[in-house]
């Protein structure tokens, strides 16, 4: 994992903000196996038919990233590389007036060591604060709506393709996601694949996990005769919890926590480009979120935008 690649990886992380998270970061246990069917039967049954996506909601987001490179050669390493970085979201969203704010911060370090003895650390550590918000304007007598985020320090809007809800409470939807696309993916899967999957129900807490391996030899043509050059060995593990709290008979909070985990080995069998025949690369990704959604009531309102000035590209952060 060189500089440049390591870089995509500190901006799939970006909105996540520096803290110290401890033991909080981490699944809770579970043991308890049902069936995909008793699970989605339990799992609305608690939830009710009460639409929470209608309520004004606090989120906040604890994080853990990691990422690791060791490539091998004749048990020599060439490249032992980490990256770790740790954080926090906090976000609010009020339904009625449609706006979001949120804050952000992110701190990590990516380490590596190269055969030749030489080695690289690489920092980074930045914060940002935005509203999220629509914004009418004219443009040629014509009344126009942009969904923008706003800097309100310095005084610049940034024109999205998104709405301030999708902006304020992707980490929070992401989970939710994982979640319900579970289920339905083992609805899908021919029996073999079935396997993969499993379903647990704790008490108020619900867990779904699936893990998948894909293997796959990469072929080129050397002197005009097809080769298998490298054997990849993929294994993904998706972990989604949820737990939830009632006030009465309405959901008050729901307490999220997604996990994926992708370890990628690959094995070169000749000489390919700038790796030696028997060459062993294995990276693997970990990344968790630990989400908080609390259901509030709020009172948030767009920023007037007079005097603002456009900022063009908003800076890019998220789990792309």
């Amino acid at each position: 994992m060189n500089k440049t690649k390591c870089i995509p990886f500190l901006a799939l992380v970006a909105m996540l903000s520096a803290c110290t998270l401890g033991n909080s970061a981490k699944m809770k246990k579970y043991s308890k196996e049902v069936s995909a069917a008793d699970w989605n039967a339990g799992l609305s049954e608690a939830m009710g038919t009460e639409d929470i996506s209608s309520k004004d909601m606090v989120v906040t987001v604890k994080a853990v990233a990691k990422m690791t490179e060791l490539r091998t050669l004749n048990e020599e390493k060439l490249i032992d590389s980490s990256a770790d970085i740790k954080g926090t979201i906090n976000t609010k969203f009020d339904h009625d007036t449609d706006v979001g704010y949120g804050e952000t911060k992110i701190g990590g370090t990516m380490k590596q060591k190269n055969s030749d003895g030489s080695s690289m650390t690489y920092s980074i550590n930045n914060s940002m604060k935005r509203y999220y918000q629509n914004w009418e304007f004219v443009v040629d007598d014509t009344p126009t709506t942009k969904s923008v985020s706003v800097d309100k320090e310095h005084k610049q809007y940034f024109v999205q393709e998104s709405n301030p809800s999708s902006m304020a409470l992707s980490y929070a939807i992401m989970p939710l996601l994982a979640l319900g696309s579970l289920p339905m993916a083992y609805e899908y899967a021919d029996a073999e694949h079935k396997a993969d999957f499993a379903f647990y129900q704790d008490g108020k807490m619900f867990t779904g996990k699936h893990v998948g391996t894909e293997e796959e030899d990469l072929n080129t043509t050397i002197d005009e005769q097809p080769v298998t050059y490298c054997h990849e060995k993929t294994v993904t593990t998706s972990i989604a919890q949820l737990e939830y709290k009632k006030s009465g008979d309405k959901v008050s909070a729901l307490y999220l926590r997604y996990q994926s985990i992708e370890e990628e080995t690959k094995e070169y069998l000749v000489d390919y480009s700038s790796y030696k025949a028997g060459t062993v690369s294995k990276e693997v990704q970990d990344i968790f979120l630990d989400v908080t959604i609390s259901l509030k009531e709020l009172d948030l309102q767009p920023i007037d935008l007079t005097g603002y000035i456009d900022g063009g590209d908003d800076v890019e952060f998220g789990l792309d």
